[in-house]
């Protein structure tokens, strides 16, 4: 999407590391090695860079991760390994992969939405969340069952993307929902 610039040092570290990798970007936000046997084969006849955000930053899960995708995807991927970032850097993706979809359950749909991203995530956990079931009405997220849907889905034009005006209402009407929340507990 942006390839802009952003006043967090950390975030600029990542983008500019990946900046002359060729595109599109596609980031697995919030990644398992379960999504990453789903993902690579359908991205590894595609153009472009896969950027991998992990769930867990612990070594043994970010050896793991790394030693597929160097085996997998050599030189076509960037391994994030740093917490704190993924909302930020999803401005600088082209699409979105939410992780967890093959594993316990989907990340947050709503974080690359808000950033103007085409959004795809295994099934796993879609169900119980309200924003990713609006968004999927509104065509911006694709549920994927398998490897085959995923490259379909890299392969589509994106359906809809949010727009400025629609991006300020999720927000507005997201955070009032988060308040609510605050206030039961």
């Amino acid at each position: 999407m942006s390839s802009g610039s952003t006043s967090n040092p950390r975030v600029q570290y990542w983008v500019e590391a990946w900046q002359k990798l060729p595109r599109p970007r596609v980031m697995i936000g919030s990644s398992w090695l379960s999504d990453l046997t789903r993902i690579v084969p359908a991205f590894k006849e595609k153009q472009g860079t896969l950027i991998v955000v992990p769930h867990s930053l612990k070594p043994s899960n970010i050896d793991l991760q790394r030693s597929f995708l160097e085996k997998e995807l050599p030189g076509r991927f960037v391994l994030v390994n740093e917490m704190g970032i993924l909302v930020e850097l999803y401005a600088h993706a082209d699409r979105a992969i939410i992780g967890g979809g093959f594993e316990k359950g989907i990340h947050s749909t709503l974080e690359p939405a808000i950033a103007g991203l085409p959004v795809c995530c295994g099934p796993t956990g879609v169900k119980e969340f309200t924003e990713a079931l609006e968004l999927q009405e509104l065509g911006i997220l694709t549920v994927c069952e398998d490897s085959r849907e995923i490259a379909e889905w890299l392969d589509q034009e994106p359906l809809h993307r949010l727009t400025g005006a629609e991006i300020a209402e999720r927000r507005e009407h997201y955070r009032t929902l988060l308040e609510e929340c605050l206030r039961i507990r």
